[in-house]
């Protein structure tokens, strides 16, 4: 098995690693991108959570937002049901800065 990371989330980190923080947001959204259009929804939204919790730790808040939403848009768009799994998540993306009602965007 290969020690690649989904999507080529290595990419990802480098950038990030290296304070490239634009390049990392961007190879993160062109990631889910890939991964939403080969069907590989689970791996696409596991990928943003991470990668968005991660610009959050280099506190790069804007980009993280601009990440959850993009989420927020695919849940909507494949009418992910408001539980608590889909809330945690979205709100895991958002706990270390603040906590919105992200219920209406959801529903």
């Amino acid at each position: 098995m290969s020690s690649r990371k989904p999507g080529n989330l290595d990419k990802f980190e480098t950038r990030l690693k290296s304070g490239e923080y634009y390049e990392a947001h961007q190879a993160l959204k062109h990631i889910f991108a890939r991964l939403v259009k080969q069907g590989q929804i689970e791996e696409a939204l596991d990928a943003m959570v991470d990668g968005a919790t991660k610009l959050q730790e280099c506190d790069q808040h804007s980009s993280a937002s601009d990440l959850g939403v993009q989420m927020l848009e695919e849940y909507k768009q494949r009418k992910v049901p408001v539980d608590d799994v889909s809330r945690g998540l979205a709100f895991h993306i958002d706990l270390n800065w603040r906590k919105p009602d992200l219920t209406s965007v959801l529903t």
